[in-house]
């Protein structure tokens, strides 16, 4: 912040009229000392010899045309935020690099890709029901709170309510089936298929609970 603006006064227009005789003689002797100097310098700057002429050099190189042409871009100038919103304030939007080669022969269909990088990439646009910690040793909650195993072919688990989609549409057990079932239909060819191939059907309990069903045990 800045400071606020003091008004200028004489150098000695807070002092008393009488001034006392030693603070007379202080300030005359620092007149006369500031007059000491001036003087001194004057001399010397009298005293000393006027360089010679110097021989004019050779004009510095004119600018090429690829200098000329960058001198008249015109630099962009951006309207300031709305009244309201904070200069600082995060974009709505989320911008991400992609490769050429996966955005088109798979999108952006988390469910067409089993790499690393484009899970690593995908996993900030959409998120599984359970992932692994930073230290990828143990398994935690993402849209799924809880889970147990009800049998050798029976998973179950509890969903994370108030959650909802990018469109607005709410998160539950039936967005939990048709995401899993989608990779086995014939209509969503993708690398990922044979992840989901074990599974046999996703059983709908309530709307925050599901049964996941396995042709086989399968501790993945």
């Amino acid at each position: 912040m800045a400071e606020p603006r003091q008004e200028s006064r004489p150098p000695f227009a807070g002092m008393r009229a009488n001034l006392s005789r030693r603070t007379f003689l202080g300030l005359t002797a620092g007149a006369l000392t500031s007059a000491l100097l001036a003087a001194c310098r004057r001399e010397a700057e009298q005293a000393v010899p006027q360089a010679p002429a110097q021989t004019p050099g050779p004009s510095p190189a004119q600018p090429t045309p690829q200098q000329e042409a960058v001198r008249g871009v015109e630099i962009p100038k951006f309207d300031n935020p709305p009244a309201g919103q904070p200069s600082g304030s995060k974009p709505e939007e989320l911008v991400i690099a992609w490769g050429v080669n996966q955005l088109t022969t798979h999108g952006i269909d988390p469910q067409r890709h089993v790499g690393t990088i484009a899970e690593s990439q995908l996993r900030h646009l959409y998120e599984p029901l359970v992932k692994f910690d930073r230290d990828l040793q143990t398994i935690v909650p993402a849209l799924a709170t809880s889970w147990e195993r009800i049998d050798d072919l029976t998973m179950q688990f509890k969903l994370r309510e108030g959650v909802k989609f990018h469109n607005g549409e709410p998160f539950n057990a039936e967005a939990v089936r048709y995401s899993i079932l989608r990779p086995l239909s014939d209509e969503t060819p993708g690398d990922s298929r044979s992840t989901y191939a074990v599974i046999e059907d996703v059983e709908i309990i309530d709307d925050y609970t599901v049964n996941i069903k396995t042709s086989r045990p399968d501790p993945a």
